[in-house]
């Protein structure tokens, strides 16, 4: 089975989302840094409803 970034970033923990953020800040993956961004931002927004 082949899994998706997005299919990953789904199981992802919030603190795993960081995590991952902060390495992908580090290796300059920009594809992956928003990409994460976009997730915190979204689970951010969906826990302040």
């Amino acid at each position: 089975m082949t899994y998706t970034i997005d299919d990953v970033i789904a199981k992802m923990t919030t603190q795993e989302l960081e995590q991952a953020l902060d390495t992908a800040l580090e290796d300059v993956d920009s594809r992956l840094v928003w990409r994460l961004i976009d997730e915190i931002e979204r689970r951010d927004h969906d826990r302040s409803l």
